[in-house]
């Protein structure tokens, strides 16, 4: 799975600390013998075909104290997105439909849904990369990423309960990213010269952290994925470190909350 992750994306090394941290729990000796030359191995073989470069274009921005400054900013604001992102799939889940006639038609009519939003927002519909890329590339309005920042959850998730199979990586990073490029749109129009590629890398990794709550491999993999400087995946690690902590805490008080009322509700209908 790390391997084919590493290919699809031209991202070795995040094939690696995903196969360790999401799959196999941890960062063991014998796993990483392993992985890493499969992982080396698969990318290497797949340069004849898909060439060497990146998934996204990332402009020369160095930098600058704004974006050190929206490293930990960012920090609460991915882990409240991350963690909402996840609650809302988790309840998209339960209307799911089985096999059968529903599953076709359900699929249908949220496909159908999804692809009328798209008329007005051309960026919303696939795996996210579209909106990232928008963002890195300086496109869009405040006004567009403001929306994305709601509509990619809700477009994800409408698809999820009407019975399509997907991953949540690529969607949890575009919601990240038009989170930072809104949040950087607000300083432009205030007279700030805030980088919004930078800003919206920055949110990418924070979500996706919070919503996998897989710290290193959202840092490794949003720098891979984008190339910037070296320096970057300082920051990368620092918003990955402080919004995954984060949102497991949130996730933990929600659930908690929802347990106790549950009961409370349960002990009161039997007296």
């Amino acid at each position: 799975a790390g391997a084919g992750l590493a290919v699809v994306y031209n991202v070795p090394l995040s094939g690696v600390v995903f196969g360790a941290e999401v799959l196999a729990g941890g960062f063991g000796l014998g796993g990483l013998l392993i992985s890493i030359p499969v992982c080396v191995l698969a990318v290497a073989v797949s340069w004849l075909v898909l060439g060497t470069g990146s998934t996204y274009v990332y402009p020369d921005a160095g930098l600058t104290l704004p974006t050190l400054v929206w490293a930990v900013v960012a920090v609460p604001l991915c882990a409240v997105v991350g963690s909402l992102f996840d609650a809302f799939m988790r309840w998209c889940r339960r209307f799911r439909p089985g096999p059968g006639w529903s599953l076709p038609v359900a699929a249908a009519l949220g496909g159908l849904a999804v692809g009328l939003a798209s008329v007005w927002l051309p960026s919303l519909p696939g795996n996210g990369k579209g909106i990232v890329q928008l963002a890195l590339g300086g496109g869009g309005s405040l006004l567009v990423f403001a929306v994305l920042v709601a509509a990619k959850p809700v477009a994800t998730g409408i698809t999820y309960g009407s019975g399509v199979t997907g991953g949540f990586l690529t969607p949890a990073l575009g919601t990240g990213a038009a989170l930072g490029a809104m949040v950087a749109m607000i300083g432009d129009s205030s007279g700030q010269a805030w980088s919004v590629p930078a800003f919206a890398l920055i949110g990418a990794v924070g979500v996706l952290a919070a919503m996998q709550r897989a710290p290193w491999f959202a840092a490794v993999f949003g720098w891979e994925l984008a190339r910037p400087p070296v320096l970057m995946l300082v920051l990368l690690v620092v918003v990955a470190w402080g919004a995954a902590p984060l949102a497991r805490q949130l996730a933990w008080h929600g659930r908690g909350r929802t347990a106790e009322r549950r009961t409370r509700d349960e002990r009161e209908g039997f007296e």
